[in-house]
């Protein structure tokens, strides 16, 4: 009688968690529906970018041969099918990218619970997991601890949480094939497997992920089975290696050297100078500045790191050295983007995992602390075990009902509302303040377009630009030359009003100023949309004045022979001398954005510039550099000419 009512008990639980499950899926469906009705019109980083490689891929485009996606090959092979089955539009592509980002928190969750509760069952872990992510949709933005669950909910600028999954999926991966191989050999070759595919993920998570993992294959085998560690060892690196390589060439169809020039030397070689913050603290321009990882925003998941190291290596089980080197790779993949790029937002994942693990290590010690109290009072210890199983169950329940309401409601408002319209290639709406541009878009449908990020025109029509890349910021390298070349061919080009961004408009212009000189001196707008201009091209170049330009006796400045506040094109022949990391700064007037506090970032390694600068009346007529964080480089100037910039337009333009 005892045992049939356990059973009962366990089947019941069982069900709880199984319908749970069920209905946390129909959550996180419904609120990635919720954010696709009403389509993005923010074309910059974000949903264009993400949007623009699962178009490619779903127009037969393969990377290396065909472009470059800066997001890397696998968070958008894994967002693809979804972005498929949901009709491939800009629609599907939103709704894609946010049900795979929930789904991956889900399942770095679920990957924790598992291996800290010991769950019998893999159903019980998403369960858990699931409970844990739907009071987090509530906490998150209600108390600063939870604060960090919030980087699960969104895919955000650049896919971070589809990059930063990677350590889960391996983690879980290799549990499941160190516990339960039934070959030795096969599981190594798995393993293998496993590592080799990690390599195709992105560039920040994939050589940590597949590095430190096999550093903890090596330590597995060495202390588990020494007589033949190094035989496995061997058979997972071959693996791993024929592996990344094999479908490095197929996901290439045939060009994996230009998918690594571009990944590898291109963006490695240019976002160290390239994108901002450029203050002297941002980066890592010694040895000694390494220490500037150990940041204060950093405290508290670098203190869980420390303690779930103790833990791992005085216990030595699977679960808590997965645990710690979940979180190992997730720091190791921050620093690697911090010291290639800037400090600053990369360690997102990493307090993400901190604040997790801190959450479900504490619900375990309730839980080992009930069971324990109750250990010899079943009948009270399983009316817990239901009671528990009810209430997350309910929760869960309510908010699946509560998602699916707001759904409802907010597709009959989008549905009803008067400013709206439907867009059919889109599969959602746009304001009719949108109406004029969509129809000038289909009026225009055959040109040979580029824009200056791939937007709304672009995903109207299904097409791409000459550029193996999806915008003006991911042209680097090698990659810009040839895209600059390209421009000429091109019947419009389109580019980002003032208005629209005003802090990175004018960064884009100065940075990219190789695209907008084109613009400003042999094109003219045509067709203004709320957030870009369509610019056609005009019959021969606009006449520049030219202007006198003077390098000053100490040759680490300049100035204009002209004192009228307006644009100017500059063009510097320059000469560094010096060796370590630096960055030159060259005052323009014009880039604010992050910290450039009126300068624009010029690449260390060239000897020449072109740049735009503005005279204001405040400011005057002379443009300095400096160089940041190195005293031991010197800048000297050997030559400068300028042309005065004809073109007028506020909205591109824009005196500050």
């Amino acid at each position: 009688m005892k045992v049939n009512s356990s059973k009962k008990i366990k089947y019941f639980i069982n069900a709880v968690a199984f319908v749970s499950v069920t209905f946390f899926l129909a959550l996180i469906v419904f609120k990635s529906l919720n954010s696709a009705i009403n389509i993005s019109t923010f074309h910059l980083d974000g949903a264009f970018q993400t949007a623009s490689g699962l178009f490619r891929f779903n127009s037969g485009q393969v990377p290396g041969r065909d472009f470059f996606p800066y997001l890397g090959v696998g968070p958008l092979l894994l967002i693809f099918p979804v972005f498929k089955l949901f009709g491939g539009t800009l629609f599907a592509s939103a709704f894609a990218a946010k049900f795979v980002a929930l789904a991956l928190g889900w399942v770095s969750i679920t990957v924790l619970w598992h291996l800290i509760f010991r769950s019998r069952t893999m159903l019980y872990s998403l369960a858990g997991g699931a409970a844990v992510l739907t009071m987090a949709f509530f906490l998150a933005g209600r108390d600063s601890f939870f604060a960090p669950f919030a980087f699960a909910f969104e895919p955000g600028n650049s896919l971070r949480p589809v990059r930063a999954a990677a350590p889960y999926l391996v983690a879980i991966a290799s549990y499941l094939l160190l516990n339960f191989r039934k070959s030795k050999k096969r599981g190594d070759i798995l393993l293998g497997l496993l590592l080799g595919i990690t390599l195709l993920w992105s560039n920040d998570f994939a050589i940590p992920t597949a590095g430190i993992f096999g550093i903890f294959y090596s330590g597995f085998f060495y202390f588990k089975e020494k007589a033949t560690w190094k035989k496995s060892v061997i058979t997972v690196l071959l693996m791993a290696f024929f592996t990344w390589a094999f479908f490095l060439v197929l996901v290439t169809a045939g060009h994996p050297l230009e998918f690594i020039k571009y990944n590898f030397l291109d963006v490695i070689k240019d976002q160290w100078w390239y994108f901002g913050p450029y203050g002297p603290s941002t980066r890592v321009f010694e040895f000694s500045h390494l220490l500037r990882i150990l940041s204060q925003e950093n405290y508290f998941p670098i203190k869980v790191l420390l303690i779930a190291s103790v833990f791992a290596f005085k216990k030595k089980d699977i679960e808590t050295l997965l645990i710690f080197w979940i979180g190992l790779t997730l720091f190791a993949g921050g620093c690697l983007a911090s010291i290639g790029g800037h400090l600053g937002g990369y360690f997102h994942g990493f307090h993400f995992w901190g604040t997790a693990t801190t959450v479900l290590t504490f619900l375990r010690w309730i839980q080992i602390l009930i069971t324990n109290k109750y250990s010899s009072n079943a009948l009270r210890l399983n009316s817990i075990k239901i009671g528990f199983a009810l209430v997350t169950g309910t929760y869960i329940l309510l908010n699946a009902g509560y998602s699916w309401l707001d759904y409802r409601d907010n597709f009959n408002a989008a549905k009803t509302d008067p400013d709206k319209f439907y867009v059919s290639e889109f599969g959602g709406y746009l304001g009719k303040e949108w109406q004029g541009y969509i129809d000038y878009i289909r009026q225009h449908k055959d040109n040979e377009v580029i824009e200056e990020y791939w937007g709304i025109w672009s995903s109207l029509n299904g097409k791409f630009p000459s550029w193996p890349v999806d915008s003006v910021i991911h042209a680097l390298g090698s990659v810009r030359n040839s895209a600059k070349l390209k421009l000429a061919a091109a019947d419009t080009l389109i580019s980002t009003r003032y208005g629209f961004i005003p802090d990175w408009q004018p960064w884009n212009l100065s940075q990219n100023f190789w695209f907008y000189e084109e613009l400003l001196s042999k094109w003219e707008p045509d067709y203004i949309s709320p957030t870009t201009i369509v610019w056609r091209k005009i019959g021969k170049p606009r006449e520049q004045k030219i202007i006198g330009c003077q390098v000053s006796g100490k040759k680490n400045s300049f100035s204009l022979e002209s004192e009228a506040e307006g644009f100017y094109a500059v063009t510097l022949n320059y000469t560094v001398t010096g060796s370590g990391r630096y960055l030159l700064m060259l005052k323009n007037n014009i880039s604010y954005a992050a910290d450039a506090d009126g300068y624009v970032s010029l690449p260390p390694g060239n000897s020449s510039a072109s740049i735009p600068v503005l005279i204001k009346h405040e400011s005057g007529n002379i443009f300095d550099t400096k160089i940041v964080g190195n005293n031991n480089i010197r800048i000297d100037i050997e030559s400068c000419t300028a042309k005065e910039i004809a073109f007028t337009n506020d909205d591109v333009l824009h005196i500050r």
